[in-house]
């Protein structure tokens, strides 16, 4: 996107709750985002147009963190709230950014291992790959079907941030 002439970028989509007090369906727009020891400002101009920054910093990590453990750790190491995998790559560009991510899992959820063996490299749903974790450790179950209602919610907060969205830039264009 970056060659092909993209002035600014937005990190849309779920991410990893690192503290306490951010439900499933917790949107953030975040400050800031988190790589290693680096610290990346998002874009005030671009945060305004979903309704201005929610005072959060989002951790990018190489790899996922996937129990409470790791995420309180992630949390006091960093100072972030929130965590995904896409964000870093987004601020390392050098170009303007806004981070506007909902808590899918919170930091007191671990993930099942079949949640990640069921995500492809587009993000979309491995099947096959999916149900081999399942077959392999049944035992997840429940806690996929927590994850997906987690999900769901999450992707209700984004629909609310999209609204905002489409309403200010109605609202700029009058």
């Amino acid at each position: 996107m970056v060659a092909g002439g993209a002035q600014a970028l937005i990190s849309f989509g779920l991410a990893g709750g690192l503290v306490p007090g951010l439900p499933a369906g917790s949107v953030i727009i975040a400050e800031s985002v988190c790589i290693d020891d680096a610290l990346y400002s998002a874009d005030a101009n671009l945060a305004a147009l979903f309704g201005g920054f929610t005072f959060h910093r989002v951790f990018s990590p190489a790899d996922a963190i996937t129990d409470p453990a790791g995420k309180a750790s992630a949390a006091a190491r960093t100072g972030a709230h929130a965590v995904d995998l896409e964000s870093g790559a987004v601020a390392r560009t050098g170009l303007p950014f806004a981070v506007i991510r909902a808590i899918c899992d919170p930091a007191d959820r671990a993930l099942p291992t079949a949640a990640l063996a069921g995500v492809d490299s587009t993000g979309g749903i491995a099947l096959g790959p999916l149900l081999r974790a399942l077959l392999a450790s049944p035992g997840q179950i429940p806690a996929l079907i927590g994850l997906g209602f987690e999900s769901a919610a999450a992707h209700r907060g984004l629909a609310r941030v999209c609204s905002t969205f489409q309403k200010r830039r109605a609202g700029a264009s009058r």
